[in-house]
This record gives structure tokens, C-alpha cells and sequence, in this order.
């Protein structure tokens, strides 16, 4: 019997392929959960089995001081978003999907106003998806679709910003019991608050073949993957235009969710670029790793956390050849500081964590990071990959960025409200004090979820 159902799912769990949970990102007792608590559902699949229609909005306050480690040069504002899904499922091996998205933000400077805050109503996602039935072992998926892979390190919808990151794609599926294997080529469709509809980019393309394995390693999962990226009309280090191909490989082996080894936890990769773009070669490499310990058996079950990220900058701006790390689409808030001024480019970083869960309602964590420039030739990223800092012709003559302390809090009020606080502050290093500015940078948000909904049969 057909079925008519709307649905929002923050983790997405019914519109994109999963190869491993993010981690999570309050702490609180588990190595890995199924999403971060900052990007998780006030709802997650709410009245999945009967009909219905449902409408979710999301609303954000942020606050950020010294832009440009300018001091004085602050802003706050309030993010608004709401989607709105339609969910068709005629038959167990048919599927179509469609997600409207609303996204607004007030009281921010007009030059601020860009496509990662404000998108009027707009086509999130649309697609349909045939697979083999209830116990999926083959699947295809083509349309406007989120692509979510691994830790979203290099691939993952970018849920944090209030117009996220979707792909026109077509993506095969191939699953068996411990692996699975899925094959995609698609474009990132680019938000632009001027269109009725979003569109990519001629050229910009992600095309990707990623596995997943599990228990080749006992309680582990291990994840190859190949990728490709491509753009056109590139310009190079000496001013020639050319096209980009950029290739990606590389391995992830994390521990599994609740896996038994003794309260430990770990999340590792190593990442190699290489290609061309316009008339120079590419050849760039990046890593983590990452160990946490859970005391399960003590009050608050604390959990405590290590990690390093790694990635190669451009040792010589003019000869021709790229020699950066580029993290793709990732989800990258995550990781390397909420604040978003360090990115996985060019980078050294090392991260302690702890995170509590004092009541079974809150979440706390604490983060603190140390970064450092991985070339002195090579320029500051920020988490979207852009220059914020660039460094002075035959380099800085130090690479110490700064520290960043990070708290952040989720309470879940009731099963339909959730509501997320965090507060982030980068004070400088030398290598800021001697390039930018070099005020401190402080960010803060507030973040609820309400759901307001109505249900009927059909």
C-alpha cells in the first residue's frame, strides 16, 4: 500500500549514505554515537511509521568579536531555518524524496550576508532511490542528495551552517554483512540567495568510489577510499589557467560504536593527494589520529581524548606546483576549533578533550587546541579553506598560530526540544600577532530546536 509520510531527521538517517557516525561532540561517555549533539535531530524520525506531515525550525544566535583579529570589528545575529519534508514509499525497493529549506538570518552586517547564512525557500534535496528490498544489498540513489562519509573529514553536508551542502549525484550502493562499498559521481550545488533554485557548477565535480569494513580489524571499521575532484579554468602559481584534478586516497580506522576494548577508543587516517592543477603538479598529504579513554564506572562518566591533525602546505609559492592539502566537502566545524578559523589545510594541531555527562539530560565538554603553521611559506586557512592570514614573501619567521579554548553544553529539555550553548576563544600566537591584527577572537552561540507538527493517516 502507498504511503505519503513527511519526516525531519537531522542525522539524515532515510536521505544519505552512511559509512560511520561522527563522533560525539559533547562528550559524555561513548567513543562514538551516532551524531554530534550540536548538529543532532530535536526529533530523530518522528512517527516514521504512520503518515503524516511535519515542519521543523531551527533558530541560532551567534556572536563573534574581533573579525580579522580586528578589535572591535564584532557582530551577533539569529539564524533561522526551517524544512520541510515529503517522503513517498510506493513499495519497499522504491523511494521518493523531497526537501524544501527555508533558511533566513537577521540583524547580521549586510556584508556578512552570504549564501552559508541565507537562502529563501529553496530545493534542499530531491531524489529517488530503487533498491533491493527491505535487507538492502543493492541500492541506486539519483538527484539531489547529501553525501556522508566517514567522520565527514572530507565529505559531509556542512549541517552546522544554516544552508548546509547537498550534491546533484547518482550514487550505487553495493552492501553485504561487514561491507559495504558505495560509487558516486556528483556536484556540489552552490547556495545562491538569488535563485529560485540552486544549482552546481559546470565542471565542479566529485566523483568517488568508498568502502567500509568491519571486524577485519576486531571492533574496528576500516574505510578505503578514492576520490576525484575536478574544477575548470583554474588559475596556477604563475598566473596560467588551466583545469584541476585533483585525486584523493586514503584509509580511516576507528574503533566501532560501544566497542569492548577495556574503555578506549581511537580514530585514525592517513590522506594522499596528488594530480595537477593548470600547468603544476599536486602532491599533498594530510593525517589524524585520535585516543580517548571512558571511565565508565565513575560518576559523570568522563571521557578524556588526544588528537593530532596533520596537513602539508605550499613549500614554495612559486614554483609551480601545489603542494596544500584541500579537505574537499567537509564537515569540518567538528574538529579543528568551533570558532572556524583554523581549517585542515596547512596545519598542525593538537587537541585535548574531556567530556562529562553530570545528569542524563546534559552534556559537557571541554576542548582545548594548539596550532601551528605546517610551512612557514604557506598562508592561515580558515575551516572553509580560505586565506584569513597570509604569510610575508619568504615566510613567517614563526609558525606558532595561537591556542583555542572551546566549552560547549546540549540539554535536552523534552523529546521535541534540545537546546545547545557553546562559547570558543582563540588567543594569538606570535605568528598572528605578527601578520594579522592579532586581537583575540571569541565566538559564541545559543542553538534550539523546536518542532511544531501535525499527523494524519492517509
Amino acid at each position: 500500500m502507498a504511503g505519503l509520510a513527511a519526516s525531519a531527521s537531522w542525522a539524515e538517517s532515510n536521505a544519505s549514505a552512511k559509512s560511520g557516525p561522527p563522533p560525539d561532540s559533547a562528550g559524555g561517555g561513548e567513543s562514538v554515537v551516532r551524531e554530534s549533539p550540536l548538529d543532532a535531530p530535536a526529533a530523530d524520525n518522528l512517527n516514521r511509521e504512520l503518515p503524516g506531515w511535519l515542519k521543523l525550525t531551527v533558530t541560532r544566535t551567534e556572536s563573534r568579536t574581533a573579525f580579522g583579529y580586528n578589535e572591535g570589528v564584532n557582530d551577533g545575529y539569529a539564524l533561522f531555518r526551517t524544512r520541510l519534508n515529503i517522503d513517498v514509499r510506493p513499495s519497499s525497493w522504491a523511494q521518493f524524496f523531497v526537501q524544501a529549506q527555508d533558511s533566513r538570518v537577521a540583524g547580521i552586517e549586510p556584508q556578512r550576508a552570504g549564501p552559508v547564512f541565507k537562502d529563501p525557500f529553496d530545493v534542499r534535496q530531491a531524489y529517488v532511490r530503487f533498491s533491493s528490498g527491505e535487507k538492502v544489498n543493492l541500492a541506486v540513489t539519483a538527484g539531489r542528495q547529501l553525501l556522508n562519509y566517514g567522520d565527514q573529514r572530507l565529505i559531509g553536508p556542512l549541517d552546522w551552517t544554516n544552508t548546509s551542502r547537498a550534491f546533484d549525484a547518482v550514487k550505487l550502493e553495493l552492501a553485504g554483512r561487514n561491507a559495504r562499498v558505495d560509487v558516486f559521481s556528483a556536484s556540489v550545488v552552490h547556495n545562491d540567495p538569488t535563485r529560485r533554485v540552486n544549482h552546481p557548477r559546470d565542471g565542479q565535480n566529485l566523483h568517488g568510489v568508498y568502502g567500509s569494513v568491519r571486524n577485519v580489524i576486531p571492533h574496528s571499521i576500516v574505510e578505503p577510499y578514492v576520490l576525484w575532484k575536478t574544477a575548470p579554468l583554474v588559475v596556477g602559481e604563475g598566473g596560467q589557467l588551466g583545469d584541476l584534478d585533483r585525486y584523493t586516497g586514503g584509509v580511516r580506522i576507528a574503533s566501532k560504536p560501544k566497542a569492548d576494548l577495556a574503555g578506549f577508543d581511537y580514530n585514525a587516517a592517513v590522506v594522499k593527494q596528488w594530480g595537477s592543477f593548470a600547468q603544476g603538479n599536486i602532491s599533498a598529504w594530510g593525517s589524524y589520529t585520535t585516543i580517548g579513554y571512558t571511565f565508565s564506572e565513575v560518576p559523570l562518566r568522563p571521557r578524556f581524548s588526544a588528537e593530532f591533525n596533520y596537513a602539508t602546505g605550499d613549500n614554495d609559492p612559486n614554483d609551480g606546483d601545489i603542494g596544500y592539502f584541500d579537505n574537499l566537502y567537509p564537515t569540518a566545524h567538528l574538529w579543528y576549533g568551533y570558532s572556524d578559523l583554523v581549517g585542515w589545510r596547512n596545519i598542525k594541531n593538537l587537541r585535548f578533550r574531556s567530556g562529562f555527562k553530570p545528569h542524563r539530560k546534559l552534556k559537557l565538554a571541554f576542548d582545548y587546541h594548539w596550532f601551528w603553521l605546517a610551512s612557514r611559506h604557506d598562508h592561515l586557512y580558515n575551516v572553509a579553506g580560505r586565506i584569513t592570514v597570509r604569510s610575508p614573501q619568504g615566510g613567517a619567521s614563526n609558525t606558532k598560530v595561537g591556542d583555542e579554548v572551546d566549552i560547549t553544553a546540549v540539554y535536552s529539555l523534552s523529546k521535541q526540544l534540545k537546546i545547545g550553548a557553546g562559547f570558543g576563544h582563540m588567543f594569538p600566537g606570535p605568528y598572528l600577532k605578527e601578520n594579522s591584527p592579532g586581537s583575540p577572537s571569541s565566538f559564541s552561540y545559543l542553538r534550539g530546536y523546536p518542532l511544531a507538527w501535525t499527523s494524519h493517516k492517509m
